[in-house]
């Protein structure tokens, strides 16, 4: 699918092949694009780089004075939010939780413009299964899980539930129903979709030796069976090769499924994370389908803005960690110095234990003394909220669409939960996982190139679906993510920090990375792992 194989025919509204743009720094223009005098407006927006430079090259000054607290949290993504609710709710609020931007929330982070709130990142979460039961358990606080948090089948607060429609697939130039290729495929190739269904619904009920789902969600509790973890050495192409799933309408949307969690396609991934990914949700509800997603116009925003509600006396936003010294024993012996980007200054906090809830490959910079461990390779995305107005109301009718064959991921509608019947102007937010360059290259793309040069490749990539679509956007605003989440490669498993012992006594990880991938339910789980690990030493657990 990044090979951007998207062109069906010599001509696409009278621009020939040899007449589509390809910009400077690379970026394949696959379509006709407006004149830059007819662009509409938009930001060009993203994680604090200049910060992020100055973590790298060591740029602080020493710190100007000190102060202590028990415990410090840096980093106020969901593993971060995660950590210091649980450390709340079982009676511990002596701690500062540490945010590098002005806004809390990493990848599940949101904006809003006059028309909706919307996604920069994360805009759903599945429903949960058994195991997933820290997600429950904040679910049914927050008021949208209801009753018994340990029935199979709890009810959800409909208006978080996604509304109908809710998928669909723009392919063969109309749209159908679902993100599964059906129609004018080809008697084969749906003959291997229903193949490729019958083993994913038989790998969901596998148990490995030790009694544990072969793939479970948080990952930590899945089958430690060597047979199954086996997967981990080849990718999920081959693995699809040995089943003899060949045809190119699955292979699209095994691919297309693998991009969309992991930044990575199918021949980047290992075999083991694809068949988790398809393999490891079984949420259900007593009020909706299997497989259903809750969601909302600002996405999973919406659990970052209540945590960060209930955490607003611990949570300081625009404080990064710059420095961390630390001795192996004694109860005073973390140091970590914060700098605070509003008055420029780098303060010493002095703290018994200390959570690092931010990208592992971070930590290496901060903390000298660090031991050596794995860390992976990240995915670029690019995610962009286009304002839609005066629209035909029957073109965008689904929350989340998809273009086959397409070069991006899509785009869902924000606007989609608004529960109005006449809805003259939307959100659309699009999303791509630049998977078709190696990350370090795709990472310097994403960062050099143009709001012009993204908005024609935006308007090119949806042109096939929706060919009127520059005429009706007002404004394209672009969030860059250059280290968006972890990508797990053949081999992931065997290097998880998780898997090794403890880096120091009192400091704990806390972050999606020790899964290998980027998942809300991953993240909560090594938030609430730590914050564990801190409530047992000072015996509250």
């Amino acid at each position: 699918m990044g090979s951007g194989a998207a062109l069906t025919s010599s001509k696409l509204n009278g621009i020939s092949r040899r007449d589509f743009l390809i910009g400077s720094s690379g970026v394949l223009l696959l379509g006709c694009t407006p004149d830059t005098a007819t662009l509409p407006t938009g930001a060009l927006l993203g994680p604090d780089n200049n910060i992020g430079h100055q973590l790298r090259d060591g740029q602080f000054p020493p710190a100007s004075r000190e102060m202590r607290t028990p415990i410090l949290i840096a980093g106020a993504g969901i593993a971060g939010l995660s950590c210091a609710w649980w450390l709340q709710r079982n009676g511990i609020t002596d701690f500062k939780l540490l945010e590098l931007e002005n806004t809390p929330g990493g990848n599940a982070r949101s904006g809003r413009n006059s028309i909706s709130a919307f996604p920069w990142g994360a805009h759903y979460l599945p429903l949960p299964g058994l195991d997933a039961s820290y997600v429950r358990i904040l679910l049914a606080e927050l008021g949208v899980l209801q009753g018994d948090i340990n029935s199979l089948t709890p009810t959800y607060d409909e208006k978080m539930l996604v509304q109908a429609p809710d998928e669909r697939l723009f392919i063969n130039g109309a749209w159908q129903d679902g993100l599964v290729p059906r129609a004018g495929i080809g008697a084969n190739a749906q003959h291997e979709i229903q193949q490729f269904e019958t083993l994913m619904n038989d790998w969901s009920e596998r148990k490995g030796l030790d009694g544990r789902y072969a793939f479970t969600i948080p990952s930590d509790l899945s089958s430690t069976d060597p047979s199954i973890r086996e997967l981990d050495k080849i990718t999920f192409h081959e693995w699809m090769q040995q089943q003899n799933l060949r045809s190119e309408p699955l292979h699209w949307y095994v691919s297309y499924s693998c991009r969309d969690d992991f930044g990575a396609d199918h021949h980047q991934i290992s075999a083991w994370a694809g068949l988790h990914y398809f393999c490891c949700r079984r949420g259900q509800a007593a009020n909706a389908e299997p497989h259903s997603v809750l969601t909302s116009p600002q996405g999973n925003g919406w659990i970052v803005e209540q945590l960060s509600q209930k955490l607003q006396q611990q949570l300081l936003t625009g404080h990064t960690v710059v420095r961390i010294e630390s001795q192996a024993t004694g109860a005073n012996d973390i140091s970590a110095d914060v700098y605070d980007s509003a008055t420029q200054e780098v303060v010493r906090i002095h703290c018994d234990q200390f959570v690092w809830a931010a990208p592992l490959f971070i930590l290496p910079r901060v903390w000298s003394a660090m031991p050596k461990i794995a860390t992976p390779e990240y995915a670029p995305w690019l995610v962009a909220n286009l304002t839609i107005n005066n629209i035909d109301e029957h073109e965008f009718t689904t929350w989340d669409n998809v273009i086959y064959q397409g070069q991006g991921l899509g785009y869902v509608d924000a606007t989609h939960q608004q529960m109005q019947f006449h809805r003259p102007q939307r959100v659309l937010t699009y999303y791509n996982a630049l998977s078709n360059l190696p990350p370090r290259e795709a990472r310097q793309q994403l960062l050099t190139v143009s709001h012009e040069t993204w908005t024609k490749q935006i308007f090119a990539d949806l042109h096939k679906a929706h060919p009127q679509l520059e005429k009706q956007c007002s404004a394209i605003d672009i969030w860059r993510w250059p280290h968006a989440m972890a990508i797990p490669a053949p081999g992931f498993l065997s290097n998880l920090p998780s898997r090794q012992q403890n880096l120091h006594p009192r400091i704990h990880i806390a972050h999606s990375d020790l899964s290998g991938f980027s998942l809300f339910e991953e993240a909560q789980y090594w938030g609430i792992t730590a914050a564990k690990k801190i409530l047992a030493d000072v015996g509250k657990l």
